[in-house]
């Protein structure tokens, strides 16, 4: 997440790009383990490492480059899966800090993003808002009003 700007007037609140670069191994796309697989390929939306398995180095290479080419504050893993590789990354100098992805970690920061990440989701396609039911997964891409 890069800063972009301060809102004025009464709410002063700093705002956030996001950016997000997503892995998977070529057979899971291939196989279409999910229906959205080969589509977020071919939009280029994921980064498709050789074989059956993702390729954790690709991964810790990206990162370890994006440390170089900027000014990383830290780096968020959640210890579930990715122990080994911010134990990797802390050891060539990445700030790597423990987020565990769970509702007590999520519950207060989404909050806080509110319809910003709402806009966000629905411009990468991830859910849509239904007459006023709850946001849920969807394959099919929704552009945003103000994409």
């Amino acid at each position: 997440m890069f800063p972009a700007d301060v809102i004025g007037g009464n709410d002063r609140r700093l705002r956030y790009k996001a950016f997000s670069r997503c892995y998977l191994n070529e057979a899971a796309v291939l196989e279409a383990r999910d229906p959205s697989y080969p589509g977020s390929a071919a939009n280029n939306e994921l980064i498709i490492t050789p074989g059956n398995e993702t390729d954790v180095r690709a991964i810790e290479d990206d990162i370890l480059d994006l440390c170089r080419r900027f000014r990383v504050l830290s780096v968020a893993y959640d210890p579930w899966n990715a122990t080994q590789l911010a134990q990797r990354l802390t050891s060539q100098g990445a700030p790597c800090i423990e987020f565990r992805l769970n509702t007590a970690s999520l519950s207060e920061p989404t909050k806080e993003l509110g319809e910003d990440q709402a806009r966000w989701q629905r411009r990468v396609g991830l859910v849509r808002r239904q007459c006023g039911r709850p946001l849920r997964r969807t394959q099919q891409r929704i552009p945003a009003a103000d994409a």
